[in-house]
């Protein structure tokens, strides 16, 4: 009854999922967008033995490098800033235990839900409670003191099955090859949803997660003392010191607030009202902040063999929000039943705050007194932290924003079906009215200048239209065009009294294209499309030296994704792409234009294998095999260019360092799994017992992040199901 908003569940043992409510805010199916949208299940993630999401969780084209502390990932070679959960804006601190799918959405068309990058959006999907009672205890050890529990529940709330609940807690630690890196995540989340009806229903939802990490370290570059110039490497030679040390360390916590109301007025009209509120506090520590230089490795003159330019930082911050979305929709045929149409009219309102104070040590200042090191010898370590306590006089206010954003959006979505399904249209507009209210203290609170605030109003009209045509019963074609906006709510910030201000957010089209089929019988889908991204208005360095929104990035690119049942008990999941995303436009950064943007592979594949056994003596027996694998990339690409001053006084980059032609080989990422389950005879409990493995030849590379591989590593997890 109420399926316009609720995405009905795959079977318990799939890989994939054949709808999502992501990029339509409607319940639709995948086959029938005109867009591509991929889709992750828990199924999937508890199989392969996912602890915490990062660079090796890339089974899914043109996807990769998603950080679950801070929200960030990369589609499309582009950068996707912010994430959804549950459709309401996250920033990050996400755990596998309470989710149950992830969708991605890829291209321009995520700007439904406001401001986008024009790469896509992650939407964080979180379970719900279920009617019939239900628990879960799992108990998970593995290599490098990894400890990882699961508690679940869910059933009837008291005596009336029109109340259910779902309470889920973990808890996870986990060491790493890197002496002092280290991860703990603590997590609690309930659910009470109430149906009053078939058609009435009203769920609130709780969530708290609090995450600590002392970072493993990157792999910093060499640098030769002479000229001041890089040799084009990295400093391997360093790469399995740690050399942030035990003091480096972030902490987050974050709260979330959610509340839905869904009513089905009758067979056509149907409503929903969603209301979410979330706070976020970070805290921070860290030892690589030069006014954003990094520290590099020198391989000659006086520091041969040493880390220099690190310097100590400490910053906390809170960041919050809230929000709420009413979307009305009515599905209804026309032309004698030949046209079947769906309208969607949402009202959505988000708005987020930040406050983010940061001190650190000024550069070049003598801090072996202190007790740090700048120039740090992994030959003698010295890794003591100058607390703020210890040496207040060493740090100076460097930060200090308070920002607001708030985002008022009106959008209009309809779909009509024509020829039972054969040929769906879909279009769309979007309005926002953005409303930033931004302070800069820095000054103010250092007693060198006033408090500067800048408040402005602007609004966005971002359309969409897309056409999704049945070629034969087994094939569609689809055709998709999408606008989107950015304001970046997270970095922007009032320029110093009397500074310039950009005129314009940052912005974006694109273009998806491809086909979409169901051969074999359904037993084999796939995806298979092209893309072509333009994100505009980007801050950059003109020839005058002025920070202006004048950059953009084409991306352009192929993309495969499939599902294959070969037999109800062997399944293939693969897919791949090529990725070409450069800047064209870099300001006076002319030796940035046409390379490859950094950290983006043009090439990377996927392959994941399972099978099970239904019957016989290996009944309950389940076996997977994953690999990634991720093309030659070079992680920078805005370092090392050097400034020349032309005859007319112009400052252009026409060369650089070193930096840009320092490249990360391919790699290859394996894992696999094998896990039992079985129920004895006249018991309720079912009991599971499995195995993971990641790296599975023990290679020694560095993954695109500029961190070490992980070597080879083993978990056994413990479940039992009532």
């Amino acid at each position: 009854m109420l399926s316009e908003f609720t995405v009905q569940a795959d079977p318990a043992d799939s890989y994939t999922a054949s709808e999502t409510i992501t990029g339509s805010r409607v319940a639709e199916k995948i086959r029938n967008l005109p867009y591509t949208v991929n889709v992750l299940t828990s199924e999937f993630i508890e199989d392969f033995g996912f602890v915490d999401f990062g660079d090796d969780f890339a089974y899914t084209s043109s996807f990769g490098g998603y950080d679950p502390g801070g929200g960030s990932a990369n589609v499309r070679g582009l950068a996707v800033g912010k994430s959804l959960r549950n459709g309401f804006l996250r920033i990050g601190v996400v755990d596998r235990g309470n989710i149950d799918r992830i969708e991605i959405i890829k291209g321009p068309s995520a700007a439904v839900y406001g401001e986008a990058l024009p790469s896509g959006l992650i939407n964080i999907v979180t379970k719900k409670p279920k009617e019939k009672p239900g628990y879960k205890l799992s108990v998970m050890g593995g290599s490098r003191d990894l400890v990882r529990t699961d508690l679940e529940a869910t059933g009837p709330l008291g005596t009336s099955k029109k109340t259910t609940y779902l309470l889920n807690a973990s808890f996870l630690e986990q060491g790493y090859d890197q002496p002092y890196a280290q991860l703990r995540t603590k997590v609690l989340s309930g659910v009470v949803q109430h149906k009053f009806n078939p058609t009435t229903t009203v769920s609130v939802e709780l969530e708290y997660i609090d995450r600590h990490n002392n970072p493993v370290a990157y792999v910093p570059v060499a640098r030769r003392t002479v000229g001041g110039t890089y040799n084009g490497r990295l400093a391997t030679e360093i790469a399995g010191i740690n050399w942030y040390g035990p003091a480096e360390s972030t902490d987050r916590t974050v709260t979330t607030l959610n509340a839905t109301f869904e009513h089905k007025f009758n067979a056509v009209w149907s409503m929903r009202m969603a209301a979410n509120w979330f706070t976020r506090e970070v805290s921070s520590r860290n030892s690589n902040v030069t006014g954003g230089a990094a520290p590099t490795y020198q391989i000659d003159g006086t520091n041969a063999g040493r880390l220099i330019d690190r310097l100590p930082a400490y910053g906390t911050g809170e960041e919050g929000g809230a929000g709420f979305q009413a979307d009305l929709t009515a599905r209804y045929w026309l032309a004698q039943h030949r046209l079947e149409n769906r309208t969607l009219l949402t009202f959505d309102y988000s708005r987020y705050t930040r406050t983010d104070p940061q001190w650190r040590a000024a550069a070049g200042t003598a801090l072996n007194n202190s007790g740090f090191a700048r120039i740090w010898d992994p030959r003698n370590p010295n890794y003591t932290w100058p607390t703020p306590e210890a040496f207040p006089t060493l740090y100076t206010l460097n930060r200090w924003n308070d920002n607001r954003t708030d985002i008022y959006g009106l959008f209009l979505r309809h779909q009509t079906a024509a020829w039972k399904g054969r040929a769906i249209l879909v279009g769309g507009m979007r309005y926002d009215f953005v409303k930033e209210d931004l302070k800069r203290e820095t000054e103010a609170r250092l007693g060198t200048g006033p408090v500067s605030r800048l408040q402005r109003d602007q609004d966005h009209f971002t359309p969409n239209i897309g056409l999704n045509v049945g070629v034969t019963d087994s094939v569609r074609a689809y055709v998709n065009y999408a606008e989107s906006f950015f304001v970046n709510s997270q970095t922007n910030t009032a320029p110093v009294a009397g500074g310039t201000v950009d005129p314009v957010n940052e912005g974006g089209f694109g273009w998806d294209y491809g086909f979409k089929a169901s051969l074999l019988d359904e037993q084999l889908t796939f995806t298979l499309g092209g893309f072509y991204i333009v994100r505009q208005n980007i801050r950059v360095t003109d020839e005058n030296g002025d920070s202006r929104r004048v950059g953009s990035i084409l991306s352009r690119g192929v993309e495969l994704d499939a599902n294959w049942a070969v037999t109800p008990t062997f399944s293939l999941l693969f897919g791949g792409g090529l990725n070409n995303a450069a800047y064209t436009e870099a300001g006076q950064d002319l030796d940035q234009v046409g390379r490859q943007m950094s950290g983006v592979p043009k090439e990377s594949g996927y392959l994941a294998l399972r099978k099970t056994w239904k019957s016989g003596r290996l009944k309950g027996l389940k076996v997977n095999f994953g690999v990634t694998y991720t093309g030659e990339t070079k992680p920078f690409q805005d370092r090392g260019g050097i400034v020349t001053t032309l005859p007319d006084g112009r400052r252009v980059v026409a060369s650089h360092s070193g930096y840009r032609d320092i490249v990360i080989p391919e790699y290859f990422s394996t894992r696999a799994g094998i896990s039992y389950g079985w129920k004895p005879r006249g018991s309720r409990l079912n009991h599971s017992l499995a195995a993971n493995f990641t790296n599975l030849l023990d290679d020694d590379y560095i993954e695109r992040s500029r961190r070490v591989v992980e070597p080879f590593g083993a978990s056994l997890t413990y479940t039992v199901k009532y």
